[in-house]
This record gives structure tokens, C-alpha cells and sequence, in this order.
């Protein structure tokens, strides 16, 4: 299992760990909060959020070494920007002879107009249509190439 996960794509490979690393944390925060105030209501959000990060990691792990996830290359042919802090807030991707529009989370440096970019989506994430343009806010990685 070590060889096939090495053998996927890094940023999928830091999304997974990142998953685990902050799931862990979460219930190490929990164990540590209960010893400190001997109240596990007070600590019942941090195993709830601990739980769901590592099972969140595992269902991307799982789908990403069954095969259920979907590369989209393309190159950036437009880019949203935020009105007020000029964020990027969204990237439109020119794929073969469709446009997709994703949504933007993080910070990405380095994006310009022409850059490829290659995006992981799930097999089961809902793609929308909308002015012979698709869109979808379901995704696990963008990477630019």
C-alpha cells in the first residue's frame, strides 16, 4: 500500500497526509482536554472534528487508489478575481473543447493566463452546466504545471 501511495500525485499525497496529520491533532487536543478539565463536553468538538478528518483521509486515500478519481488537464484560459482584496476566487480551464470553472481555496502563486493545470475530481462530484460553460465545487487538488 506504501508503494501505491507513493505512487500517486504529490499534491494528492499532501492532501491525504495533511487530512491525517490535523485529524490526529484534533484527537490528541481532545485526550489532552479531557485530562486537563475532566470535561468531555468541553472536548467533544475536537474527537468530532478528529474523527472526521481522518475518515475524510481515508475515503480520498481509498478513492484515489481504487482508481475513482479523474485528472483534468487544461489550460487556464481566464481568471476571477475577488472586487475588494483581488483574490483569486475562481479559475476557468480550457480542456479539450469544454470550459470548466473551479473554484479557488488557497493562495496560488505563479497562476497566469496559459498556465496547465491539472485537476483531481472524484468520480461522483456533481458537474453543472451553466452558459455552455461546466462548473464544479467538488475537487481534491489543483496542481500547475
Amino acid at each position: 500500500m506504501k508503494h501505491k501511495f507513493k505512487q500517486l500525485a504529490s499534491v494528492l499525497q499532501r492532501q491525504i497526509l495533511t487530512r491525517l496529520i490535523l485529524g490526529g491533532f484534533f484527537i490528541l487536543l481532545f485526550v489532552i482536554l479531557v485530562f486537563i478539565t475532566k470535561d468531555v463536553v468541553l472536548s467533544l468538538p475536537c474527537i468530532i472534528l478528529g474523527i472526521y478528518l481522518a475518515i475524510n483521509a481515508g475515503t480520498v486515500l481509498y478513492n484515489c487508489l481504487a482508481g475513482k478519481v479523474i485528472t483534468v488537464t487544461g489550460k487556464c484560459v481566464e481568471i476571477e478575481h475577488s472586487r475588494i482584496f483581488k483574490r483569486v476566487r475562481s479559475v476557468y480551464i480550457q480542456t479539450e473543447d469544454k470550459e470548466l470553472k473551479i473554484p479557488i481555496r488557497k493562495k496560488m502563486r505563479g497562476l497566469t493566463i496559459g498556465v496547465t493545470i491539472n485537476i483531481y475530481i472524484p468520480k461522483k462530484a456533481q458537474i453543472y452546466e451553466k452558459d455552455g460553460k461546466f462548473a464544479t465545487g467538488t475537487f481534491y487538488a489543483v496542481e500547475m504545471k
